[in-house]
C-alpha cells in the first residue's frame, strides 16, 4: 500500500512539474517572436506602425548606440568575456525608425557604416574621373592629328604647284618672273610651320567639367542618440518547491532589468527636441520535478524532469528601445501642437 501511495505521490509530482514547465513556457513564448510583442504588453507603448502617415519624410541618422554599463554575461560556473547586451543597438534603432508610420515618417540615413559607403564613393568617382580623362585626351590627340593632317595635305599640294610651275618635272618649261624655286621652298615650310603653330594645344583635363558620378549624400535634419545606460543582474533572483517523501518539485526565478536612454537631436541647433529613459525586464524560469525509490534492495530509481527557459536579451532591447522611440516621437509631435 505504502509503495503504491509514492508511485501515485511520484506521478503527481511529475505531473505538476510538467504541467508548471508547459504553462510558464506557454507564458513566456510569447515574447519570444521578437521586440515588437515584448513592446506592446507595455502600457506605454504606442506601436510605430499606427502613427499616422506622413506625406513628407524627414530625413533621420543613427551613428551609434554604445553599451556604457561594461557588463559582462554572467554565469555561474566560469567567467565570461562576452557582454551582457548586443552591442548593436543601432540596428534596432534603425528597424524601429523605418516602421515608423508604415515607413511614411522618416528618411533613415547611413551613418553607423559610412566609411564603406564614401570608400565606394571615391571608387565610382575615381573610375569616372579615369575614364573621362582617357576619352578626353583621346579626344583631345584626334583633334591635334586631323588639324596636322589637314595642313600636311594643303603644303604637300603646294609643293607639287610648285614644282608644276618651275618644270622641274620635265613636262613645261619653267616660267619667266619668278623667284628662285630655293626661296619659294623656304617660303612653303615657313608657311606649313605657321600653320602648324596655329593648332591648338591638347587642352588639360579638368575634374571640374565633369557632371556628378553619384548623387549627394543627403544630410541628416534629426539625430537619434542614446545608449544603453545599465544592466542589473539579478534584480529577482528565487524559487520555491515542494517535497514529500521521495518526490518533489521547485520553481527557481532570476530577472535582470536593462535601462535604454534615445534622445531626438535637432541638427541645425544642437537642441534635444524629445528624451525618454525606460527600463525593461529580461525573465529567466527554471521549473523542475525529481523522485527516487528503491526498485530492488540494493538498486535505487532516480528520475528527474523539468525545463529553462530564458527570455531573449535581443528580445528585450529592443522592446526597450521600442517603447523610447514611441514616446520619443509623441513628445514630438506634443510639441508641434504645442
Amino acid at each position: 500500500m505504502r509503495h503504491k501511495t509514492q508511485t501515485a505521490l511520484g506521478i503527481v509530482a511529475f505531473f505538476l512539474a510538467g504541467c508548471s514547465a508547459a504553462y510558464h513556457e506557454a507564458d513566456l513564448t510569447k515574447t519570444q517572436t521578437g521586440g515588437e510583442d515584448v513592446a506592446v504588453q507595455s502600457a506605454a507603448y504606442t506601436p510605430l506602425k499606427d502613427f499616422p502617415q506622413r506625406s513628407q519624410r524627414t530625413s533621420i541618422a543613427v551613428y551609434e548606440f554604445p553599451d556604457l554599463t561594461g557588463a559582462l554575461a554572467k554565469n555561474d560556473s566560469f567567467s565570461e568575456l562576452g557582454k551582457s547586451v548586443s552591442q548593436g543597438a543601432d540596428a534596432y534603432v534603425v528597424a524601429a525608425l523605418r516602421e515608423v508610420g508604415n515607413g511614411s515618417w522618416f528618411r533613415v540615413v547611413e551613418r553607423r557604416f559610412l566609411e564603406p559607403v564614401l570608400q565606394e564613393r571615391r571608387l565610382i568617382t575615381g573610375q569616372a574621373t579615369e575614364d573621362a580623362q582617357r576619352a578626353h585626351t583621346q579626344s583631345e590627340r584626334a583633334r591635334i592629328k586631323t588639324e596636322t593632317d589637314g595642313i600636311e595635305k594643303d603644303v604637300e599640294g603646294l609643293r607639287a604647284n610648285i614644282y608644276r610651275d618651275y618644270g622641274v618635272d620635265g613636262l613645261q618649261a619653267a616660267k619667266t618672273n619668278l623667284p628662285p624655286i630655293e626661296q619659294t621652298l623656304d617660303n612653303l615650310d615657313r608657311y606649313r610651320a605657321r600653320r602648324i603653330s596655329e593648332i591648338g594645344k591638347e587642352i588639360p583635363f579638368s575634374a571640374f567639367v565633369l557632371g556628378k558620378p553619384v548623387q549627394d549624400i543627403i544630410p541628416a535634419d534629426y539625430l537619434i542618440t542614446g545608449a544603453i545606460v545599465s544592466y542589473d543582474h539579478d534584480v529577482i533572483n528565487g524559487g520555491g518547491g515542494l517535497r514529500l517523501a521521495n518526490f518533489g518539485v521547485k520553481e527557481r526565478v532570476r530577472r535582470d532589468i536593462i535601462t535604454v536612454n534615445l534622445r531626438l537631436v535637432d541638427v541645425s541647433t544642437s537642441e534635444i527636441i524629445a528624451e525618454e529613459t525606460v527600463t525593461q525586464a529580461v525573465e529567466s524560469r527554471l521549473v523542475q520535478g525529481n523522485t527516487m525509490t528503491y526498485v530492488t534492495l540494493d538498486r535505487i530509481l532516480e528520475a528527474e524532469a523539468g525545463t529553462a527557459i530564458n527570455e531573449p536579451k535581443s528580445f528585450a532591447l529592443d522592446a526597450a528601445l521600442r517603447v523610447a522611440l514611441s514616446s520619443v516621437l509623441r513628445q514630438w509631435t506634443a510639441s508641434y501642437r504645442g
